[in-house]
């Protein structure tokens, strides 16, 4: 069998224990014989400073979002590429200050991580309708690229005295042909596995326990 697991919230908790329970179900889920796949919107920089030795715990991990594909040897297996003209595009979009993406007057700020494979960026403004019309933009532009977008609220950066949260998103752009569910896909075509696949994306899971009942 496969598992495919997203990581944040999900097999990394913010619970230590439960995450160390975690860890130790994979571990004995590999050694049963099966195979287990991380799924991850984190580049390898990012990866590698959370989980170091992420390596040991994997058969392969798919990162970017389903931008490149690794093996536990760290060797790629495959990749799904934004063109330099198409990144370099997106950035002349998202970081002119003359444009609605990054007008703000309040404390607007955006975070760009860029690989070759996908561009994430970390929007944060004072409504949701305003990181949503980020969205759109990019979308409306025709580039063939798929934006997902992942959005929550955030108390700990208001100025003294704020009394209302500010709300921040993730975008992250790949190929068309990247996403989660489509790299899952084209892995187990590249591998050419027959067993039974199994995809967990949802932080209300503990996989510790779902490994115990399979």
């Amino acid at each position: 069998m496969i598992l495919c697991s997203d990581f944040d919230s999900t097999l990394k908790q913010e619970d230590p224990i439960i995450f160390k329970e975690n860890l130790r179900a994979v571990k004995n889920w590999r050694n049963a014989g099966n195979l287990f796949v991380i799924v991850t919107g984190h580049n390898h920089a990012v990866l590698n400073q959370i989980l170091p030795n992420w390596q040991s715990l994997v058969d392969y991990i798919i990162m970017d979002s389903g931008g490149a594909f690794f093996s536990n040897q760290n060797e790629l297996v495959h990749i799904n590429e934004l063109s330099r003209s198409l990144i370099r595009k997106i950035q002349s979009l998202v970081c002119d200050r003359a444009a609605p993406i990054s007008y703000s007057p309040y404390r607007h700020s955006i975070e760009l991580m860029l690989t070759e494979t996908a561009i994430r960026l970390r929007l944060w403004f004072k409504t949701e309708p305003r990181f949503r019309s980020c969205k759109s933009r990019i979308e409306a532009q025709g580039w063939p690229i798929k934006v997902l977008s992942q959005i929550g609220t955030d108390f700990s950066t208001l100025p003294s005295g704020a009394s209302t949260e500010r709300f921040y998103g993730f975008l992250d752009i790949v190929s068309t042909g990247s996403g989660k569910d489509e790299a899952i896909a084209q892995l187990i075509s590249i591998i050419g596995a027959e067993e039974q696949t199994i995809i967990i994306d949802n932080n209300s899971y503990n996989i510790a326990n779902l490994i115990h009942h399979l």
